[in-house]
């Protein structure tokens, strides 16, 4: 239990902390089964059943029922790693979840096998009733860590509610069950049939699981509200309001001079683009949400469904790219220019999709997209790290996930690579430094000719004359948004947005 306790502890958020009955109750629960395992080594080899019944039947029964549908929901998760990416923590409830099930199982039997110590009746009395108190409490805990540990490793995050309330009366009624002494009794002969059927029918539960979660090949494009003709320029969030998409102005152009004083930041909201996201930790982040760089394309998740979909504004369409997604699981995407092709970025892994198509790929050891398109990916084996951070590898890949190339790259710095895919812009504190994708080396450099700023500029995407707009924290009263030239260093500011964007993504950049 005190091993519960500290893991609870320890994954206790900064800001908030929620006492959850889970953890103290499953380092409890390891404890017990760990010596009783010490126990059974020492207790002989199985023999012939004892012929007495060590618990009551319903708590036996509900620990029947409790294993076929952890079970089941853990095998399911294993079911489906064998087609599709599955979250490294989901696969850990599910490996935990079957083991609970299999251990409670043996000792349980090893209880109602291993052949008593000859001896004066009092003792043997003493021995069958200390059995049967490991019998019921084994059973009581199973039930309880497997119905609490399932729900990791492959429940929909939709009925939180009664799934909670379900977990809290099962294990209520499984603690009732086990409390009060046992009268020993003479145990009927098992029926063989029984144990067959649950052991079969779990199987066949996790297949029905993963057939219901599983969205067809083809998913039919559903018109939604109204097209939107104007190309989408920015996405931000304010406190209390959905996803705001920003348009290009009726009769505007993307290499238009921009007037400040006509700009009415005019556009639509994504009611059911998802603007805050549960962590699974107590903390909260912002909702996925990713625009192409020709405005027409959006990709959010769908906070009716649970599934990322992709939207074609200007045609009112859209596809679901993934299927139900707990909160701890949703991917990061990323569009191409043209929106054609999507990467979602997790824990994981990577992947790869034609949002035209639906066709998935793989795309192995890649943590971190900094450009997709036609050409292929380019990518990097790590994540983005704070100075003093080992190493890692730039890899490009052509369309089907195979590696063209690798090269050191250095993670610490922000990147973007350019459209077409040979060049990457790297950015340091006061330079923009070119380089080839596929080498690594660098190709030509520039001073940035930006206002004084704190920290390396972040770029954000490529406008129509071959200009990359970057956020910079300025010394002063200098805007955060600018146009740089990364051939010269020049910039200017950007014109057409606001300053500053809460959780700001852009797509069209005039």
């Amino acid at each position: 239990m005190g091993v519960g306790f500290a893991v609870m502890f320890a994954q206790a958020p900064g800001e908030s902390f929620t006492v959850s009955p889970f953890w103290p109750v499953t380092g409890w629960f390891c404890g017990f089964a760990a010596a009783e395992m010490v126990l059974a080594r020492r207790g002989g080899p199985l023999g012939r059943p004892l012929g007495l019944r060590l618990a009551p039947p319903q708590a036996t029964g509900l620990w029947v029922f409790a294993a076929m549908v952890s079970g089941a929901i853990a095998l399911a998760s294993v079911l489906r790693s064998f087609r599709t990416e599955v979250d490294l923590a989901e696969r850990g409830w599910a490996v935990f979840t079957l083991a609970v099930v299999l251990t409670v199982n043996l000792l349980v039997m090893g209880l109602r096998r291993r052949p008593l110590r000859a001896g004066p009746a009092d003792l043997v009395s003493a021995e069958l009733a200390m059995r049967s108190r490991s019998a019921r409490l084994l059973l009581a805990g199973g039930t309880i860590v497997a119905i609490w540990s399932a729900p990791g490793g492959g429940w929909s995050s939709d009925p939180e509610i009664i799934r909670s309330l379900l977990s809290l009366v099962v294990s209520l009624l499984a603690f009732s069950m086990a409390l009060p002494p046992e009268r020993l009794t003479q145990a009927g002969r098992p029926l063989r049939w029984q144990v067959v059927a649950a052991v079969l029918l779990t199987p066949v539960l996790a297949a029905g699981w993963n057939a219901a979660a599983v969205e067809p090949d083809e998913q039919p494009k559903s018109p939604l509200t109204e097209p939107y003709a104007n190309a989408a320029l920015f996405a931000y969030v304010t406190p209390g309001s959905p996803w705001e998409i920003a348009t290009m102005p009726d009769g505007r152009e993307p290499d238009d001079e921009w007037d400040e004083s006509t700009w009415d930041f005019g556009g639509f909201s994504l009611d059911r683009a998802v603007t805050r996201l549960a962590t699974g930790d107590g903390g909260r982040q912002e909702g996925p949400l990713a625009l192409s760089g020709d405005g027409h394309h959006v990709v959010y998740l769908d906070s009716v469904t649970d599934r990322l979909v992709v939207q074609h504004l200007s045609e009112a369409t859209r596809r679901d790219l993934t299927g139900p997604l707990p909160a701890h699981a949703v991917p990061r995407p990323l569009l191409s220019h043209d929106g054609r092709l999507a990467a979602l970025v997790s824990a994981t892994g990577t992947e790869l999709v034609d949002t035209a198509t639906g066709d998935r790929t793989a795309l192995p050891g890649v943590r971190r997209v900094l450009g997709l398109g036609p050409y292929g990916v380019v990518g990097t084996t790590g994540h983005r790290a704070l100075p003093g951070a080992p190493g890692t590898e730039l890899v490009t890949l052509d369309p089907r996930g195979r590696v063209r190339s690798r090269a050191p790259f250095d993670p610490t710095l922000p990147a973007l690579a350019t459209q077409d895919g040979r060049s990457l812009i790297v950015f340091t504190d006061d330079e923009a430094v070119a380089m080839d994708a596929r080498t690594g080396r660098v190709t030509d450099r520039a001073a940035l000719k930006l206002p004084r700023h704190h920290g390396p500029p972040e770029p954000l995407g490529w406008s129509a004359e071959g200009r990359l707009a970057v956020l910079i924290e300025p010394d002063g009263d200098d805007g955060h948004y600018h146009l740089v030239d990364p051939g010269t260093g020049r910039s200017s500011p950007m014109k057409g947005v606001m300053d500053k964007l809460d959780h700001g993504v852009f797509g069209l950049i005039p």
